[in-house]
């Protein structure tokens, strides 16, 4: 069982780190550039998964954006396992987040100019997961350790409906709405 308080704990510290340093960035910056972190992933995936991200306003209302991070596979079984297969390590702590996007953010629903208010905008992803992982496997057939290597590629395009809001003109929050999308999925043993 997870203790939640050792595990919200580096959450909390990294998002104060982010706060602090993100207002030194900021005051760096002019105001057409927005240097963002996903806080979404950390809680939701774990401590070892971040994104960071980079935004340019290129006019009134429409930017671009780029993302780059890291982000892993949940384990597939626990240490428990099955009787006859229990996943012993997994040694592969590895994964990439790419992603790129256009947002035009809606002239007549925000009072702002862009990288405040509502958006829509294409994307593009791109997610490589490799996995190596270690078993032991005690069945009639076979009895030992087996090792397995698998490559999960994910290639991603969709649309997004989100809002970001602008506060102390210095920190952003953004909410994505909805993010309908293709994914094209190839998965290949190493």
């Amino acid at each position: 069982m997870i203790n939640f308080r050792w595990y919200l704990l580096p959450q909390i510290c990294l998002g104060l780190l982010f706060f602090a340093v993100s207002k030194q960035v900021y005051s760096q910056l002019d105001n057409n550039n927005t240097v963002k972190v996903n806080i979404a992933n950390p809680l939701l995936l774990g401590s070892k998964a971040f994104i960071f991200g980079y935004e340019r306003v290129i006019g009134n209302h429409p930017s671009l954006s780029v993302s780059i991070g890291r982000m892993l596979l949940p384990a597939f079984l626990n240490k428990e396992g099955h009787d006859s297969i229990k996943l012993q390590n997994n040694t592969s702590e590895k994964g990439l987040n790419i992603s790129a996007d256009y947002r035009f953010y809606l002239s007549k629903e925000n009072k702002y100019d862009a990288s405040s208010g509502i958006y829509i905008w294409p994307y593009y992803s791109y997610k490589h997961l490799p996995r190596i992982n270690t078993w032991t496997v005690n069945t009639s057939s076979i009895q030992g350790k087996v090792g397995t290597t698998i490559a999960l590629n994910i290639n991603t395009v969709g649309a997004e409906l989100g809002c970001q809001f602008v506060l102390w003109k210095k920190t952003g929050v953004d909410i994505v709405f909805a993010e309908p999308g293709v994914g094209f999925y190839q998965i290949k043993p190493v």
